[in-house]
């Protein structure tokens, strides 16, 4: 409801500036209320502006309100600006708190969202640093507790690395505006390692492959082929003989495949430490003893030899019988007799 300013007299068709309101209510001679009564036509734009421009409260109804119904009286229009009841200004206000704590929900999550990109940014930044494996002259270097704060060569852009502590492990640290390729420095060490023990002690190599049985642990072992030159070009190695590339020893992805007899796949982290042992996937050779067991699996049919639990019949249950009479110490055939009482003289 729109408050009513307080007045003494009340009168129709009143005179206010260059316009006559419907109905107007004074105090002490000035008109403090200005009522229009809508039958035909609504107040014009003019007369509406000039009206709130003066500041009077002011206020246009139905004229079949103001006839048929009780006070109070639907308004049309009015100056008194806007006006909420108790209720409405209760909820616009829960409904500008709904929205202010969303607000401020989603800022907060916005913020924490921008502080977490920028935390992964610089764990990326900063493990772009890290390699696992550096060199000292002609020798690479693996992260040892006692080589923390030396400083040591990188295997890849040769700039130089600090041994430090990275969580449980000790890597190699690049100066912070320098980053390196961590998955390269190993491909690089396991290539330096096979190379050293190809040119050093070539004997010494053995190509290890599991026999292809089930369950089987049997691992064959077997030297690689004879070559006389090794062609090195990152990432992969090749053996040649005579010119021909006899076996391509690949230490990381997409290498250049060169056309040799027989391509080998090694893991860099572990090749880098066991250089003489090259592991190759089955192939679906058989070991001896793998062997004999297929070969027996397979004669035992053609034979006419049955296993032991099919030729030998399983014992069958003894049916049940009826017992001869009622009398206790008679029992079933297939059961002992139960002992008798005993009897006193």
């Amino acid at each position: 409801m729109l408050p009513i300013p307080d007045f003494d007299t009340a009168g129709v068709e009143v005179a206010f500036g260059p316009y006559r309101l419907d109905a107007a209510a004074s105090s002490g001679g000035r008109v403090v209320l200005g009522l229009e009564v809508y039958q035909s036509h609504l107040v014009d734009p003019a007369k509406c502006a000039a009206l709130t421009a003066s500041g009077l409260p002011w206020a246009e109804v139905h004229a079949e309100a103001v006839l048929g119904q009780p006070q109070p009286w639907q308004v049309i229009t009015s100056g008194f600006g806007p006006h909420q009841c108790e209720r409405c200004v209760a909820r616009d206000a829960a409904a500008l708190a709904e929205r202010s704590r969303r607000e401020a929900a989603e800022a907060a999550r916005r913020e924490a969202q921008k502080r977490a990109d920028e935390q992964e940014a610089e764990r990326e930044a900063y493990n772009a640093r890290i390699v696992q494996v550096a060199r000292k002259g002609g020798n690479l270097i693996f992260g040892q507790r006692d080589r923390i704060g030396m400083v040591f060569t990188c295997v890849v852009c040769k700039e130089p690395v600090t041994a430090t502590r990275v969580g449980p492990n000790i890597h190699f640290l690049h100066r912070p505006s320098k980053a390196c390729d961590a998955r390269r420095a190993w491909v690089w060490a396991g290539m330096w390692e096979v190379f050293k023990q190809l040119e050093r002690v070539p004997e010494a190599v053995r190509i290890h492959r599991r026999c292809s049985g089930e369950n089987c642990r049997h691992v064959f072992r077997e030297p690689p082929p004879e070559f006389d030159k090794v062609g090195c070009k990152e990432p992969s190695l090749t053996l040649f003989k005579a010119g021909v590339p006899l076996m391509q020893l690949v230490f990381g992805s997409e290498p250049k495949l060169l056309g040799a007899a027989e391509v080998l796949e090694l893991r860099p982290g572990k090749i880098s430490h066991k250089p003489a042992v090259w592991w190759r996937r089955r192939n679906g050779k058989l070991c001896d003893a793998c062997t004999a067991r297929l070969v027996q699996a397979e004669r035992q049919p053609e034979n006419g030899v049955k296993p032991s639990h099919a030729t030998s019949k399983p014992k069958s249950r003894p049916k049940p019988s009826s017992y001869a009479s009622v009398d206790n110490s008679v029992s079933r055939p297939d059961t002992p007799a139960p002992p008798r009482a005993p009897t006193y003289a």
